[in-house]
């Protein structure tokens, strides 16, 4: 997977929105820069910190929160009751903090980017039984991607708790969002039998033993929040094609679950900041709309031609993975690349059932 660092370098072309700059970021750029090279600085040591500090056990009850704020730390999340750890994670934390606040509560404070920090978590061996996602980090404090799109979310699907978890969200915020509009039904990322989301008189049943209003500063985000409850995640359904020289595995279940098994994996993003934190965290990753340069030619590579698409293959990439864009012509990939030799697997990932027919065209590749 190394070997895409090596020798492709992404082209940075100005954003096609005037309010972002040639980095992805729109406002206090120095500031924002500072917090992230900070937070990167602080990676291994946070690891090493949270695996000491963390209160491990099947009697304890996980809390982690995207995009946190730093504000009121312990006076706000102290008072969550039933809950033993709250992961906290926001980028301009200064520093790495466990609170102590009793013997059987802690809050530790994560200087990380969300993205960045799902690999702390991972790397911790930590399994979160509560994800609270309120700020989507777009029209209020220093966010430039949504947290709530599908791809991010996806990124701590593997540290979810198996048998059961909650998600606390807001709709309504996500509904006044001035410039993202996640899915309607965002949280098919989150694969379980059953989901089902719940009123106020269930919570106590569920465990939520604390006044939600505490999680959020914003009155519009607190005002109407949603708690969501996941229960047994489900296995990944797979249906594999043989098409020329190489197989078509057609997954729907989460591509983050399959990093070991793939040399590529074709994202697409909102912006180049976004694009970095994924590309930082995850070696094998490249932007499917991106542009590339080949340090060893010279030449410059489209992931979404076909024909560059089988250049990195003659380059030792022999297992790619995709996820549903609408528009790309899957179809004319495939049939381009069975002819040719090199690649070994194709693997593309999906939550909707729609989208093998209306994207993949799936019943067209057999």
């Amino acid at each position: 997977m190394q070997i895409i660092h090596k020798y492709l370098k992404r082209v940075n072309k100005p954003d096609s929105q005037n309010h972002f700059d040639k980095d992805g970021i729109y406002h206090d750029s120095p500031y924002v820069k500072t917090c992230i090279n900070r937070g990167k600085q602080l990676f291994q040591s946070t690891i090493e910190s949270l695996r000491q500090d963390f209160l491990f056990g099947d009697n304890y009850t996980t809390l982690c929160y995207l995009s946190s704020g730093i504000k009121d730390v312990l006076s706000r999340f102290s008072n969550l009751n039933g809950v033993n750890n709250i992961i906290l994670i926001d980028y301009q934390f200064t520093e790495y903090n466990c609170i102590r606040v009793n013997d059987t509560q802690r809050i530790y404070c994560i200087p990380s980017e969300v993205v960045v920090a799902s690999q702390i978590l991972k790397q911790s061996g930590i399994d979160i039984d509560i994800l609270v996602e309120i700020n989507t980090g777009i029209n209020l404090g220093f966010g430039f991607f949504s947290i709530s799109s599908a791809v991010v979310l996806s990124t701590y699907a593997p540290l979810l708790n198996k048998e059961k978890f909650i998600f606390i969200g807001s709709k309504k915020y996500l509904k006044s969002n001035q410039q993202y509009s996640p899915a309607k039904n965002y949280l098919t990322c989150f694969q379980y039998e059953n989901r089902q989301l719940i009123q106020p008189t269930q919570y106590n049943t569920h465990g939520i033993n604390f006044d939600l209003s505490l999680l959020s500063t914003y009155q519009h985000s607190s005002r109407e929040l949603d708690v969501t409850v996941f229960e047994v995640k489900q296995e990944p359904i797979t249906k594999v094609i043989q098409k020329g020289n190489f197989s078509l595995h057609f997954i729907k279940g989460n591509i983050f679950d399959y990093q070991k098994e793939l040399d590529v994996v074709f994202l697409y993003f909102r912006n180049l900041f976004q694009y970095e934190q994924f590309h930082n965290t995850y070696n094998n990753v490249l932007d499917f709309r991106g542009t590339y340069f080949n340090l060893l030619n010279k030449e410059l590579y489209e992931p979404s031609n076909p024909k560059d698409i089988n250049r990195l293959s003659n380059a030792g990439m022999k297992t790619l993975g995709f996820v549903p864009m609408k528009g790309y012509d899957y179809l004319e990939m495939v049939n381009y690349l069975s002819l040719q030799k090199g690649l070994t697997d194709l693997y593309f990932f999906y939550y909707d059932e729609k989208d093998l027919t209306d994207i993949y065209q799936i019943d067209k590749m057999g």
